[in-house]
């Protein structure tokens, strides 16, 4: 399950980077902002960096060797 939370961590951060080596491409970075308003994320960019810090978290909860 650990492994699983960490995997899904990763990839929605790999999506924020990609996000943000895209728009740095395009000169077009300003356009990620504001990445939290209103308490709330806001675009691609802002929940693929939210739902990474969320599944870390939630993986840190899960032992490392669990017992079945």
């Amino acid at each position: 399950m650990r492994r699983t939370f960490t995997a899904l961590s990763l990839i929605s951060l790999a999506i924020a980077i990609i996000k943000l080596v895209i728009a740095g491409l395009q000169h077009d970075f300003w356009s990620l902002t504001p990445v939290i308003a209103y308490n709330a994320p806001q675009g691609i960019f802002g929940w693929s960096l939210t739902l990474a810090l969320i599944f870390f978290i939630i993986s840190r909860f899960f032992n490392k060797h669990s017992r079945s």
